[in-house]
């Protein structure tokens, strides 16, 4: 029996510059690029809107503040391919991996994972009623 793969749409890097690189895969664009790399150069359009400020100007003089990217990055079908579609989500972050850490816990005893340090006790911050009093 032949089992056929899933279609990967390939990645498509444009510079600024006029330069154009093409990877086969969105993983082997990870791969050689790096997620930073990809964080910190390719955004969704080559020039975004980011907000407006009045720094060196009127009171009341508005000026649109741009952020600039050296790199867009496009798939086959010409959706847009950000740092979110390279991320992958780690597995310690999720909300129920402490459930998924002390699933040998039988019930007897202290609870795991129920203690959080606070900080120490230099800047007091009372949290309930009766530490105040």
């Amino acid at each position: 029996m032949v089992v056929i793969p899933a279609y990967q749409t390939a990645a498509t890097l444009f510079g600024r510059d006029g330069s154009v690189r093409v990877f086969p895969s969105k993983q082997s664009a990870r791969r050689e690029l790096g997620v930073s790399w990809i964080r910190k150069n390719v955004g969704p359009n080559f020039k975004v809107f980011s907000h407006t400020s009045n720094l060196g100007g009127k009171v009341f003089e508005r000026h649109a503040v741009y952020i600039d990217h050296p790199y867009v990055m496009r798939d086959d079908f010409g959706d847009i391919l950000t740092a979110e579609d390279f991320a992958t989500p780690s597995p310690w972050r999720t909300g129920w991996t402490i459930y998924r850490r002390y699933r040998f816990w039988n019930g007897e005893g202290p609870v795991p994972g129920v203690f959080r340090w606070r900080g120490g006790h230099y800047f007091r911050r009372p949290q309930t009623l009766n530490e105040r009093r």
